[in-house]
């Protein structure tokens, strides 16, 4: 599976390239961002090229996406943990009752030991 992802990042990668290098002039031109709040505040950038606000968004979308992945892994690394805490749990408690079952598993085959030897129960005969 890892190769898979990595073909298909390279593939991505090549196409962005190419794309880039059709679209030169257009990606080139410079673009101003403006952010108006209501009156309050107005934000206006410095011209940026095309190419930067598309690279700076992908990046931005990059590291948002690590971050949720990075949260959701300790999440699940923290639940295994906490499951292997407690399965060794169970398991020393297991480990615990078993002489106990093995005690009384001996003395049950004694008792059915003691009557198979005693040999069939007679039956009462009509008569």
């Amino acid at each position: 599976m890892r190769y898979v992802i990595m073909v298909f990042l390279l593939v991505f990668f090549f196409i962005s390239i190419i794309f880039f290098y059709q679209n030169g002039e257009a990606l080139a031109t410079e673009l101003v961002l403006r952010w108006d709040l209501l009156d309050f505040y107005s934000f206006k950038s410095i011209p940026l090229p095309f190419y930067f606000i598309v690279l700076a968004s992908f990046f931005i979308g990059s590291l948002i996406t690590i971050i949720y992945f990075l949260l959701e892994k300790t999440r699940v690394y923290s639940n295994l943990r906490k499951m292997k805490k407690e399965n060794k749990k169970l398991q020393q408690e297991l480990s615990l009752l078993r002489p106990q079952e093995e005690e009384e598993g001996e003395e049950e085959s004694e008792n059915t030991e003691y009557a198979s030897t005693a040999g069939p129960t007679p039956q009462p005969s009509e008569g």
